[in-house]
């Protein structure tokens, strides 16, 4: 069956081992602000019909049999409100591969994405995310670099978090853009404290770097 609910403005659904799809016409909701679909292992398919165009606040992760194709019909272009956005699992690279992701989030987490390796550089990355004022990437145990190219057009960019990325182990070369002034790096295990300095000295206009939560 479909909603018959159309002044909801938020809906959380997680920790459902065994909910597979949810009701078809989810993109009728026109007044939903806020959709969080979390840590539903089995969940098959989701929106396709598309995403409620007034959406705010957007989390979809830890729903790895989600089948990556159906982002094409979630019509990120036209959500114009998403202010938040956080996204987990496999279906980041084809929202990354197909040049998918909204353009209007402040704020963005990429977490558990673990087979991502490589956050794709200039033409096919983050940088056409000229709204994002903050950054956070957390749980990628596979990812080992960041591009700088990329990065450095993020011309509104604040604040750079990256936590819990085990194989990480170089940070930007090209630079990370003007607009930082936060930079947090937290259980970084392959990242070395040395690289971590250099940065820091390169770029003096950053003015927060918690080296004492660098683990080596």
């Amino acid at each position: 069956g479909g909603w018959t609910t159309p002044n909801l403005n938020e809906f959380t659904v997680g920790e459902c081992k065994n909910l597979k799809s949810l009701p078809e016409g989810i993109h009728t909701l026109t007044a939903l602000r806020v959709l969080q679909v979390d840590d539903l292992p089995n969940l098959e398919s989701f929106a396709e019909g598309g995403l409620p165009p007034n959406i705010q606040d957007l989390c979809t992760r830890s729903c790895e049999r989600l089948r990556a194709s159906v982002v094409n019909y979630w019509r990120m272009e036209g959500l114009v409100s998403l202010k938040y956005f956080i996204i987990g699992g496999s279906i980041l690279e084809t929202l990354l591969k197909e040049h998918l992701l909204p353009t209007t989030p402040r704020y963005l987490i990429i977490s558990a994405c673990r087979s991502i390796q490589v956050l794709p550089g200039e033409g096919e990355g983050l940088q056409h995310l000229t709204s994002l004022q903050t950054l956070q990437i957390d749980e990628c145990d596979n990812l080992q670099f960041l591009p700088g190219e990329g990065l450095q057009h993020l011309t509104s960019l604040q604040e750079l978090v990256i936590s819990e990325c085990d194989s990480i182990q170089f940070l930007p070369e090209e630079g990370l853009p003007p607009s930082l002034s936060l930079l947090h790096i937290y259980n970084c295990s392959a990242l070395e404290k040395r690289t971590a300095y250099l940065l820091f000295e390169r770029f003096s206009y950053v003015r927060s770097f918690p080296e004492e939560n660098l683990t080596l």
